[in-house]
């Protein structure tokens, strides 16, 4: 473990030095961040299209007061751009919300996604190096690694309820409706699934077949490679290649699922007018996906991914790969139906716990049909 840890150290500084110089504005001077460290919040649909939904909406029925629309507008329009990645300055946004604005709860969430995602049970240290001093994200993630580590005992802390359980319970709920009632016999297409362990999960749970579990991704993608899914003989693996449509017939699949992949798509509008044309009439359409309205919520989702791929997998290609589109809940729902899909309904999952409304980086379940 001592000599992993050096290592960490030794690439750290390497990473450090094509980042932080004493001539980096966004590093010397921590509150300077320029154009290029800066992504829209909202990017995908202008904010009038937005509150037009939200108020057709209300047209048969008032779903939105008056004023939760207005608060909504002023939000969105108040949250038009976050520092990225590349700004180094995602920690140090939240942490001086909440020195400075009072924003407890955002900082509550970025404490609560460092507990659970790191496994970390010392807060006095975790605190310290929160608040001791202003720092770069890199070395935010550096020190919450090397805390980590420090544990004598692993903290285990599995969910109650994962996703693909989560949506198989939905499922038996939706079944006599939709019309698939045997569930047995769906064919099932996961669109980004990783390594797949949540497509075969949910494929098991739904007693399905090698041919009718369907995992479909780019080929390589971070650490999952296309090889790694080949060896997995629980599922048929599909090769996703951007702004090409998928290699299935037409309204061949019953079931699809979109897991927190949506934000890392260039091609979301070709992907989504793929997807219906594969889909069954009366087919159901999962998308799992952020709902970010903030920049604080931008932040933490970012932070999100830097603690799975740096403090975690020392992946430092990360700053290098990583894209994100982020959507909040009401463009979600305007992509889909843009590209003819019907809304069923928007639930918030919460991993089974019942004592919380939603997870640090606030994730929704949407269901759509064809």
């Amino acid at each position: 473990m001592h000599n992993n840890k050096n290592k960490w150290h030794i690439d750290i500084d390497n990473l450090l030095k094509g980042y932080i110089k004493d001539d980096n504005p966004i590093v010397s001077n921590l509150k300077t961040i320029d154009e290029n460290s800066l992504s829209p919040c909202n990017q995908n649909f202008s904010i009038d299209e937005q509150i037009e939904y939200l108020n057709n909406i209300n047209k048969d029925k008032v779903i939105f007061p008056p004023e939760k629309i207005i608060a909504i507008k002023n939000t969105l329009l108040s949250n038009q751009h976050y520092p990225n990645i590349h700004s180094h300055y995602q920690f140090q946004t939240i942490i001086n919300s909440f020195k400075y604005d009072h924003n407890l709860k955002d900082f509550d969430r970025l404490i609560t996604l460092i507990w659970d995602k790191m496994k970390i049970r010392n807060f006095f240290k975790l605190y310290r190096i929160l608040m001791e001093r202003e720092r770069s994200d890199i070395e935010y993630y550096a020190l919450i690694r090397d805390l980590a580590h420090q544990q004598h005992k692993k903290v285990k802390n599995p969910p109650i309820i994962d996703i693909s359980q989560f949506i198989y319970y939905k499922m038996n709920n939706l079944s006599n409706k939709y019309n698939i009632k045997d569930l047995k016999n769906i064919k099932y297409l996961d669109v980004g699934c990783g390594d797949g362990w949540k497509t075969t999960k949910l494929g098991k749970l739904l007693n399905l077949n090698r041919n009718n579990i369907i995992c479909s991704d780019l080929e390589n993608w971070f650490h999952y490679s296309s090889e790694k899914k080949q060896n997995n003989k629980n599922m048929t693996n599909l090769v996703i290649e951007p702004e090409k449509k998928l290699d299935l017939n037409k309204n061949s699949v019953n079931l699809v699922t979109m897991m927190h992949s949506l934000h890392h798509m260039d091609d979301y509008d070709f992907r989504f007018k793929n997807l219906y044309d594969i889909m069954k009439k009366n087919s159901i359409f999962w998308v799992i996906e952020h709902d970010l309205m903030t920049i604080n919520d931008c932040c933490l989702t970012d932070i999100e991914h830097g603690l799975y791929e740096l403090s975690l997998k020392r992946n430092l290609n990360f700053y290098k790969d990583h894209k994100s589109n982020y959507f909040n809940w009401i463009e979600t729902c305007l992509l889909a139906i843009k590209n003819k899909f019907t809304f069923i309904d928007k639930l918030h999952f919460t991993k089974g716990n019942i004592q919380k409304n939603y997870l640090p980086t606030r994730t929704c379940a949407y269901i759509f049909t064809k």
